[in-house]
């Protein structure tokens, strides 16, 4: 998430417009607040619960939001995720050569392109829970620092 604020604070072109994925965040005001209802709830007893803001992005809506917030310019290009895996492998066989890790890895464009998200309706249901704050919210708060 560092280096994707950083990123976006430069301003330079991302090729993260054509992904099509879904992301779950949550920002850290969020899971305190579900920590401290959990701990507090008779219902919450030997539960395992998973929360989120609520509102789950793309990469380039997330992006675009930063962009926004941080007032810079969303330089979202329209990639085909397919040539991104291949610059994430060879990105892999560099690094293998070179011995050192580098930004441009399958793993560091999975993590961009893959979809990761959760359901928080067993703490809403079962505790009653609702994140106190928004995505928008927590973004705002979260890039001021």
């Amino acid at each position: 998430m560092q280096r994707l604020i950083r990123l976006v604070q430069q301003g330079l072109p991302l090729p993260f417009g054509l992904v099509k994925n879904r992301r779950s965040l949550i920002y850290v005001r969020n899971l305190v607040d579900a920590i401290a209802v959990t701990l507090s709830h008779p219902h919450a007893l030997n539960q395992v619960f998973l929360v989120s803001d609520g509102q789950d992005v793309s990469t380039p809506e997330l992006i675009g939001k930063m962009a926004s917030y941080l007032n810079r310019p969303c330089n979202l290009w329209p990639i085909p995720p397919t040539f991104l895996r291949i610059a994430g492998s060879l990105g892999d066989a560099v690094q293998q050569r070179a011995q050192r890790p580098l930004p441009l890895s399958s793993s560091a464009i999975e993590s961009l392109l893959g979809s990761l998200w959760i359901d928080n309706s067993h703490i809403q249901e079962m505790l009653g829970w609702s994140p106190p704050f928004t995505l928008e919210q927590g973004l705002r708060e979260t890039l001021k620092q």
